[in-house]
């Protein structure tokens, strides 16, 4: 018997399961940024899985992620939202600039905040059964369609996203921070969704 892949939603001790994804999808920007808000002594992955287990208001709290399991492990996982009031929602340190100007671009649209899936669990058709969910939440909100931003060097995020229909809507030049090693543009992808 073929094994299945389980969607759920996210519970508390998911936690650091999703601080490692949510920091693989944005390749270690979130990290940097929970490594500023520590004080001294403090990890900057344990302020990260602190905040997605007991910040609530977050965008990215362990509730608000859909959680893939394959044979009983997590393999990968997804949130979204939808997209409001991009200029309204707090500052930023300046490396973020480039992302809230491509997110004003596309309000109102189903925002995939982050999608990632362990390096283990690759190429079992998780990543395309977290995206069809997402497209259905993105329905069920009436949003007119789904989009997410992906750096242009993340070649394997870019193919999955275009060949699940994505296409590129705007980009924008990265801004590296501080342990960055990556350059080029940050993407703006979007996709139709289906009624």
């Amino acid at each position: 018997m073929n094994a299945v892949v389980q969607l759920r939603h996210g519970r508390p001790s998911d936690a650091a399961d999703l601080a490692a994804l949510v920091d693989m999808a944005g390749r270690g920007l979130l990290n940097w940024y929970w490594g500023s808000l520590c004080e001294g002594g403090e990890s900057a992955f344990a302020k990260g899985r602190d905040r997605i287990r007991n910040s609530a208001e977050m965008p990215a709290h362990c509730l608000k992620w859909t959680v893939a399991e394959f044979e009983g492990e997590i393999a990968g996982a997804y949130t979204g939202y939808r997209l409001e009031n991009v200029a309204s929602s707090g500052s930023l340190p300046d490396v973020y600039t480039p992302t809230r100007e491509l997110e004003a671009l596309v309000e109102g649209s189903w925002f995939l905040m982050a999608l990632a899936v362990f390096a283990e669990h690759r190429r079992k058709g998780v990543a395309s059964i977290m995206l069809a969910d997402a497209e259905k939440h993105a329905r069920q909100a009436r949003a007119p369609q789904l989009s997410v931003l992906v750096e242009s060097v993340n070649i394997g995020a870019v193919q999955l996203y275009r060949a699940y229909g994505f296409q590129e809507f705007g980009r924008r030049a990265y801004i590296p921070f501080p342990g960055s090693r990556d350059d080029g543009d940050w993407v703006l992808l979007t996709k139709e969704v289906a009624r």
